[in-house]
């Protein structure tokens, strides 16, 4: 009986090693490099494999004597060591620590040894009579790479809303977000990284591992920055931008598209440059000039300099322009208009209030219909109303903005005297209050003269006197409206 059990453990043998040939055969066969770069890598997985194979061999302990021992490996960069423990077979001797040790010794491992986890698999292995595999027992450490001085970008995300604002009605406003960078000038745009030596590593053999120097990407100064020992720094007001390599601070924003939800309000400290539309709602503020190659839907715009508009000017509902130069269009229609150096216009002006310290000056064949004009150096127009359109006043000689102080002082005094009259109603209770209401000469202050020339129709006021002529078509009359320090307000006929 015991002899059958040898010869069964004999051809299992015999059967195990055929498998192993078959496995190298194999092997060889499917690898496509040289067999001479993967030899050593080659060699250890097929005899770990073949020790694999046999240990599967029923009933081996009985024959084959085996005590526990470990092997160890080397990665190829020499920064990490592996080990496999391997119980003994039975009756056999467990693996010892010294063992293990003379093991690493004889690999040459002497630095980033972890002892405390080679005692814990040990243990482990011995006890629990398994294998403990592919263990990494000691790591190298690596080089730290040369840094070299160079700057950085500073994308300050504050700058950039990442959420809509919520207005005080707690409602979303998506116009509030805005794709561009706004930087003052003397404001950091960049900052500089210092030099950052390198550390030479060290394998788990203890060798030296030299460092390298790693590539960064360094911006230089471009447009309207200057470099400092601290990094870049903006010469001016204006928008950030990334060329290449090349941080610019650029004095003028040039818009290619609408200015709608893409580009959201515009509040930009130079000169603008709108090739679009300005969509129903949006804001544009600009502290220098703004310029605008279409129609021009003005729902807020303010411009510190001159507004230059190539065709109209539109104010939907409540629309206002401010400008703090001189405004120049081909039309405008139904928007609130307040230029500080003069107003020229083609075409015409159709339903609108435009104040100006400087001059109105409509073209040729322009027209002015309905609302209001004031131009503290006088008008250049050459039509004025139509016989059924809407009534027309042009004021020239006056300082529009003491004009609406003194509007708004009337206004404010007719609603004073509306609470008086409720006040006295409530205090007198259901006494019948009897009111004669006094002439509009004793009741309205006294006004200081001012040089008004209102036109509806064909019919002109100014300097105080009223001038009509009846005719069936417009004024077509090209006239010129001065004002005169000595007479105040003179109709010319040209």
């Amino acid at each position: 009986m015991r002899k059958q059990q040898k010869q069964l453990g004999a051809d299992r043998i015999s059967e195990v090693l055929h498998e192993s040939e078959q496995l190298i055969n194999e092997l060889k066969a499917f690898t496509t490099e040289p067999v001479e770069q993967n030899q050593v890598q080659l060699e250890e997985n097929l005899r770990r494999e073949a020790q694999r194979r046999f240990r599967s061999v029923p009933n081996y302990g009985e024959y084959v004597h085996i005590d526990g021992y470990v092997e160890i490996s080397l990665s190829d960069d020499g920064m990490a060591a592996y080990a496999d423990f391997y119980p003994p077979s039975e009756g056999m001797q467990p693996l010892a620590l010294d063992e293990v040790y003379r093991q690493i010794d004889e690999c040459g491992v002497t630095h980033g040894v972890d002892h405390r986890l080679i005692k814990d698999c040990l243990m482990r292995c011995n006890l629990e009579h398994t294998e403990v595999s592919n263990v990494l027992i000691a790591r190298g450490t690596p080089p730290s790479d040369e840094v070299p001085e160079h700057l950085v970008p500073d994308i300050q995300a504050e700058k950039l809303p990442t959420a809509p604002r919520v207005t005080a009605d707690e409602r979303v406003d998506f116009r509030a977000l805005s794709p561009y960078v706004l930087v003052s000038s003397g404001e950091r745009v960049a900052h500089a990284v210092p030099l950052q030596r390198g550390v030479e590593g060290r394998s788990v053999r203890g060798e030296t591992v030299p460092y390298g120097r790693r590539p960064v990407r360094s911006v230089k100064a471009g447009a309207n920055t200057t470099q400092t020992g601290e990094g870049l720094f903006a010469a001016s007001d204006g928008i950030l931008k990334l060329d290449g390599d090349t941080v610019n601070v650029e004095q003028v924003l040039v818009i290619d598209g609408d200015v709608d939800y893409h580009t959201g309000h515009i509040e930009f400290p130079g000169d603008i440059v709108i090739r679009g539309q300005i969509k129903d709602g949006f804001q544009v503020h600009a502290g220098g000039s703004i310029y605008c190659e279409n129609t021009m839907d003005a729902s807020d715009v303010v411009a510190g300099g001159d507004l230059v508009i190539s065709r109209g000017l539109i104010g939907r509902r409540s629309g206002t322009a401010r400008v703090g130069g001189s405004l120049q269009a081909r039309f405008i229609e139904n928007c609130f208009v307040e230029a500080q150096s003069g107003v020229r216009i083609e075409a015409g002006i159709l339903n609108s209030q435009v104040y100006t310290k400087g001059t109105i000056e409509v073209g040729p064949r322009g027209i002015v219909v309905g609302g209001r004009l004031y131009a503290q150096q006088g008008c250049v127009l050459t039509h004025i109303g139509t016989e059924a359109g809407p009534k027309t006043e042009v004021s020239c000689g006056t300082d529009y903005a003491v004009e609406q102080k003194l509007d708004w002082i009337r206004e404010q005094s007719a609603r004073i005297a509306a609470k008086l009259k409720e006040i006295r109603v409530l205090r007198h209770g259901a006494q019948h209050v009897t009111t004669v209401a006094p002439s509009a000469a004793q009741t309205e202050p006294p006004r200081a003269p001012t040089n008004r020339s209102s036109a509806r129709g064909s019919s002109v006021e100014a300097s105080g006197s009223r001038r009509s002529t009846e005719s069936s078509g417009r004024t077509t009359a090209r006239s010129t409206l001065r004002a005169s320090p000595e007479t105040g307000l003179a109709w010319t006929s040209i």
